[in-house]
């Protein structure tokens, strides 16, 4: 996405006579500013498109405990995030619109390489002090910029048992370094035992379940997520899958998110990202656990979410864009991250920072999965621009020819293989965390 002179000066032109959000919530501002900015900034809202908290409740959270607290207007727009460069693709003729992008590691690197974001390496070093993640910060360098983005939130997946599940486990497992065969046992024990399925998997159209796939089976089994997409491991691990879903509760194929169906007790253990499952630990601490995923053959898999706050090259207030992610950034704010979203603060917070006993269960069950010595860290994909949602709907096409339409695995795989070969391909994006590093295209072996 190289822009041409005139394509800069239409943008800026168009910016002056139009504005077209898509999709948006106007969030208006309580209270007055501190130290007012000039009347014309004061006056237009601020947009801050995201490819996160997208969900209903989310954008009421954002709306009513975030924006808010904000000491000028914020119009809050999500994208999914392949569509974030094609909107930046559009205002090269509309005009801009977008002052702060938010979005997960993957898409901002993608944004990065497009050549769509400013250098924030002024407005991370004005945040030192507020101690965020060096890990965090690191990912934020790219070739072209010093820092791509500023982190702000971060999150994984996690088990969620009800207490009483636990009465059920295979004879001395820890409930804290599961394996996938023992797992299969608990389920296969549950559905025995109490005459229903208990186990439930975010299978439904909009459910998380191919990140499952991606972050937790495959580099659990192969060690990575896609080089190893059709070895004789992946084909071993579909088989262990195959049992696993035995003991799954059919419902799971519509369940989008997995927070209800444990607080109605059809489901006794889910596995979902920890912001679906979020309000049942809340709800009900002392009925329910959270755990670390499972451990493989190869080690333990999981998957380590971090998005991140971007200025684009073109933003209409820069200046603005900069203070509303020092506000995103603020330790309140990075507090209510946890408490109402289910993503956790990447900075330093305050000792006396009151957590809620159900964000802090999953606190303490994602903090296992990282430290484990036998985890696997993976990351989403990464470079692949547009291809982000072809790339998953690959993984979720697997699945449903192997588990649900019991088709043969190697067959399977060898059909799915050439499809990730041309996407990858297409994309020229390199190998990712948990594959070795590549020169050229990632390639399934």
């Amino acid at each position: 996405m190289d822009w041409t002179d005139a394509q800069v000066i239409a943008y800026f032109l168009a910016a002056m006579l139009q504005r077209a959000p898509s999709r948006r919530l106007v969030l208006a501002t309580l209270g007055a500013a501190a130290i007012a900015p000039p009347l014309g900034a004061q006056t237009r809202e601020l947009v801050f498109v995201s490819s996160q908290l997208r969900m209903l409740e989310e954008l009421r959270a954002m709306e009513n405990l975030v924006l808010q607290r904000f000491d000028r207007p914020v119009l809050f727009d999500v994208e999914f995030g392949e569509d974030l460069g094609a909107r930046i693709d559009r205002e090269a003729t509309t005009g801009p619109t977008i002052d702060v992008i938010g979005g997960l590691y993957g898409e901002m690197w993608s944004l990065t390489r497009a050549g769509v974001l400013d250098d924030v390496a002024d407005l991370t070093a004005r945040l030192a002090p507020a101690g965020i993640t060096e890990a965090f910060t690191a990912l934020s360098r790219m070739d072209t910029l010093e820092r791509a983005f500023v982190p702000w939130m971060h999150t994984s997946y996690v088990l969620v048992a009800h207490r009483r599940a636990l009465n059920f486990l295979p004879s001395g497992a820890d409930p804290m370094a599961l394996t996938y065969e023992q797992l299969i046992t608990w389920g296969a024990t549950l559905a025995s035992r109490t005459g229903s399925y208990r186990v439930g998997f975010p299978a439904g159209p909009t459910g998380l379940l191919p990140r499952f796939l991606q972050g937790y089976f495959y580099p659990s089994y192969t060690g990575g997520m896609v080089t190893g997409f059709r070895s004789k491991e992946a084909v071993a691990g579909w088989r262990d899958l195959i049992r696993l879903w035995d003991t799954v509760n059919a419902e799971s194929e519509f369940y989008n998110a997995m927070a209800q169906p444990l607080l109605d007790g059809d489901i006794w253990v889910a596995f979902d990202h920890v912001a679906r499952v979020i309000d049942a630990l809340k709800a009900r601490p002392d009925e329910f656990i959270a755990l670390p995923a499972p451990a493989g053959p190869k080690g333990r898999g999981y998957l380590s979410v971090l998005a991140g706050l971007g200025i684009p090259r073109l933003a209409p207030d820069r200046a603005g864009a900069a203070r509303l992610i020092e506000h995103l950034l603020s330790a309140p704010i990075q507090a209510e991250l946890a408490h109402t979203f289910g993503f956790f603060p990447v900075r330093d917070l305050p000792a006396d920072t009151q957590t809620h006993p159900g964000v802090q269960l999953a606190a303490t069950a994602v903090a296992r999965m990282r430290n484990a010595p036998d985890a696997i860290l993976a990351v989403l994909p990464n470079g692949l621009g547009n291809n982000s949602r072809a790339f998953s709907r690959i993984y979720a096409d697997a699945f449903q020819a192997i588990i649900m339409g019991a088709q043969p695995i190697e067959q399977v795989l060898d059909h799915e293989a050439a499809r990730l070969h041309e996407l990858l391909d297409r994309a020229m994006a390199p190998c990712w965390a948990p594959d070795p590093v590549s020169m050229g295209p990632c390639w399934v072996l």
